[in-house]
């Protein structure tokens, strides 16, 4: 074997060593968001939770549409024969840096993954770790809706403006 063929060989051999180091480190490099989680929590008039309903949602370009959120709610809004009304809708994201792990190990009162939305638009999820891609989640609260039946039992009043007559008087 001659000194350049065991220089090729030990710069391969570094190559291949580097490649088997990085691979360990895959699951802390930030990665395209295509998958979130769905979680509908259904709350009954006693402010009880009733039922979670568990599903997964693939998300095109790192976005959940607005039509497709709106048919999500329309068809999750049902569930054992009753009708449900949106309370409130919450994003997950965990969105860190993996050079700030060490920091939100340390501090982890001063990162905010949670967002509440009030409104019904397009939701985008960014890039996110390997490792915590399956925390990256959608929650949407249900609150049943309360039947009340008071306005069946208002009685409606009439008021019937009656005709004046003109009395003459008489001297």
């Amino acid at each position: 074997m001659s000194d350049d063929e065991f220089e090729v060989d030990n710069d391969c051999e570094w190559i291949n060593k580097m490649k088997k180091n990085d691979k360990l480190y895959n699951d802390f490099y930030q990665v395209e968001t295509r998958r979130i989680k769905v979680y509908c929590l259904y709350v009954n008039n006693n402010n009880e939770l009733v039922y979670i309903n568990k599903d997964s949602i693939e998300l095109n370009n790192k976005v959940l549409n607005k039509t497709r959120l709106i048919s999500l709610l329309k068809t999750k809004s049902f569930y054992n024969k009753r009708n449900y009304k949106i309370k409130s809708l919450l994003k997950y994201n965990i969105d860190i840096f993996p050079e700030d792990i060490p920091y939100f190990i340390k501090e982890p009162n001063e990162y905010d993954f949670l967002n509440s939305n009030n409104n019904i638009n397009d939701m985008k999820w960014r890039d996110s770790i390997d490792l915590f891609q399956d925390m990256n989640s959608l929650y949407i609260i249900y609150y049943e809706n309360s039947k009340n039946h008071s306005h069946k039992n208002t009685r409606k009043i009439h008021i019937n403006k009656k005709k004046k007559k003109t009395r003459k008087n008489i001297y």
